[in-house]
């Protein structure tokens, strides 16, 4: 291992991240609209980070100063890897130094700030942030900066189409390009073009910034102010999936004079874009269509999106999942005092109904406070909260719960289709985008989003998962090894498009990547279930017996780069209440994720590291 070059060329990554801090600081200033007595942390905080950056780039740089060795695979690949958890570290800065609130009044620890860098560097969308947002505080909304919110957004920018990529198109690297270019995309893809590896990085940039402008302009003529057009397109085109508002994309419904609907249907249709391998809009590009349209990957996404989206309306539709409201929308908390003894329901009308219940008997510990005592009474949603003979709560209902419908509501396919399609894009696609509350859906609708998080979108794509042609390629070598079960002798060669595939090394791979998935994921999910205290769960009003499948939803959704998942980490809740130890597991199997597992589980094999 040649560890001066490793150096140096760690050194450049370090600057090229200090220096993309840079396109933050603006937003902190009143002629952007910021405020600057809320501001003024963060900014200095981001100056601070950007000298940080470039101090340890200058020293990695200097020390690998007299390297002239070649970079070779090995090289690559500790490059690709130890540049993903210098991103994380580095990245991380801003939101420590600042005192980025997780939760009110609550800052962020180092390893918060870790995930959430490298949340949004691998474009998985998962946040600690509980609120961004403070409505009825002018001054502080929104609650997290506006050039930190920048700085989470430009991280999906940067992770997207991948470092090394943007490392490769900028800098060149010469012929060691081919080799870290083929380190960051590992996963099978179609055929790119004959050039050499900075063109083809160029061209790749070239395409990923052009839609990320093409959709930000279309989101500011929608009605979107620049802040949020250019934070949306990069959690769009990089399918990363940070919002600047804590509704996500269903705050654009609640906003007077927006066209939520309008806006929701833009960013589907470049959520599939996001998910379609760029090489093949490439040849599009160069006027060769019919590239993209006989292509068997694109065409199996485009049929399961559809075939997907389909089931989920209509099953959602016969279960009642589509009542027309906002599924997103967090109504304010109603505070009521009410009687020891009583039970306080919301109406539909957004009233409070106290009724006086006979008591039952208290145990004799907790019979010393009168029961005339009266309680304060948080009510969120339309759960039942019973209020104890001590003025205890006995019942919590979950923070976020979603207000009843009127009952003359009635559903509405308009409404069904926009959210029916749009979280199964968003899932499938690993952006990560919410406009309804699906952990609230049926159980077939859950259960498809949570299958969906182990697709993916297209090879080629900023897309995560498994990728839509290992699935394609791992049926068909199931179909071979069927038919050589009952005739052992026929030889059939695996065929893609009707072309056969020879590369018995791509076989292998395939199923060693599946095993290594599910491996991974399995021992994950024991770890989450067995280390993560119970009281992640019964403190924050869920139910223990949920735990074993929103652990299997939390890895699902990190190793799959999708960020939210069910029950605990549903579409309106985070990842804020989980302890260090589970963020770490989290960070790290969103890293593994991003670059398709062997360019980081390599970096724990000891033989790796040796020079010979």
């Amino acid at each position: 291992m040649n560890l001066a070059l490793l150096s140096k060329l760690l050194g450049l990554v370090a600057m090229l991240i200090g220096g993309s801090m840079f396109f933050s600081l603006p937003w902190a200033l009143p002629i952007l609209g910021g405020n600057w007595q809320h501001e003024r942390r963060a900014f200095w905080a981001l100056v601070l980070a950007m000298a940080v950056c470039f101090g340890v780039g200058g020293l990695m740089r200097f020390l690998g100063r007299a390297t002239s060795g070649q970079l070779f695979r090995k090289e690559a690949m500790a490059v690709v890897g130890l540049s993903w958890v210098l991103a994380t570290l580095l990245g991380a800065i801003p939101f420590w130094l600042s005192g980025t609130q997780r939760v009110r009044d609550v800052p962020v620890t180092f390893f918060d700030a870790m995930f959430e860098a490298q949340s949004g560097f691998s474009t998985t969308g998962a946040t600690v942030l509980t609120d961004l947002e403070v409505p009825d505080d002018p001054a502080l909304a929104p609650l997290v900066p506006r050039c930190i919110l920048f700085w989470r957004s430009s991280t999906h920018f940067l992770g997207g189409l991948g470092i090394i990529v943007l490392f490769v198109a900028i800098l060149g690297q010469g012929s060691a390009g081919k080799v870290l270019m083929r380190a960051e995309m590992p996963g099978p893809g179609s055929s790119t073009p004959q050039a050499r590896m900075q063109h083809t990085a160029w061209v790749l940039f070239f395409i990923y910034a052009t839609l990320n402008a093409t959709l930000a302009l279309l989101l500011w003529i929608q009605g979107l102010s620049v802040f949020d057009a250019l934070c949306h397109a990069f959690g769009t085109m990089a399918t990363g999936g940070f919002s600047t508002y804590n509704a996500s994309i269903g705050h654009f419904c609640t906003v007077p004079g927006l066209n939520g609907p309008m806006i929701e249907m833009t960013i589907v249709l470049f959520m599939i874009l996001a998910g379609t391998n760029f090489m093949l809009m490439y040849w599009v590009a160069v006027f060769q269509p019919a590239r993209l349209l006989g292509d068997v990957e694109w065409l199996t996404y485009a049929t399961v999106l559809v075939a997907v989206a389909l089931l989920v309306v209509v099953v959602g539709l016969y279960s009642g999942d589509f009542d027309g409201t906002n599924g997103m929308t967090r109504p304010e908390p109603e505070t009521a005092l009410a009687p020891a003894g009583s039970a306080v329901r919301l109406q539909p009308d957004g009233t409070l109904d106290v009724a006086r219940q006979p008591a039952s008997p208290a145990p004799e510990a907790r019979s010393s406070r009168p029961p005339e005592q009266t309680a304060t009474v948080i009510v969120p949603g339309p759960t039942e909260v019973v209020v104890e003979e001590d003025g205890l709560i006995a019942v919590i209902p979950p923070r976020h719960a979603r207000p009843a419908p009127p009952p003359d509501q009635k559903f509405r396919l308009g409404d069904a289709v926009r959210y029916g399609l749009f979280q199964v894009v968003s899932i499938m696609t690993t952006t990560g985008f919410c406009t309804d509350d699906f952990d609230r859906w049926n159980a077939f609708g859950r259960g498809v989003l949570l299958l969906l998080m182990f697709v993916g979108g297209c090879a080629g794509s900023t897309g995560g998962g498994l990728k839509v042609i290992r699935h394609i390629l791992f049926v068909k070598i199931l179909r071979l090894e069927l038919e050589q079960a009952f005739h052992p002798t026929v030889v059939r060669p695996l065929r893609l498009a009707g072309k056969p595939v020879e590369d018995q090394e791509l076989r292998r791979n395939i199923l060693v990547y599946f095993a290594l998935i599910v491996a991974i994921f399995v021992a994950s999910w024991l770890l989450t279930i067995t280390l993560e205290p119970d009281e992640t769960w019964t403190e924050h009003g869920h139910s223990i017996e949920h735990k074993l499948i929103d652990g299997a939803a939390c890895v699902a959704a990190t190793l799959n780069n999708i960020g939210p998942g069910l029950g605990v980490i549903g579409a309106t809740k985070n990842y804020t209440n989980f302890s260090w130890y589970t963020k770490i597991l989290f960070i790290w199997l969103m890293m593994l994720g991003r670059l398709e597992l062997f360019v980081i589980l390599v970096l724990f094999v000891p033989g790796f590291w040796r020079t010979q």
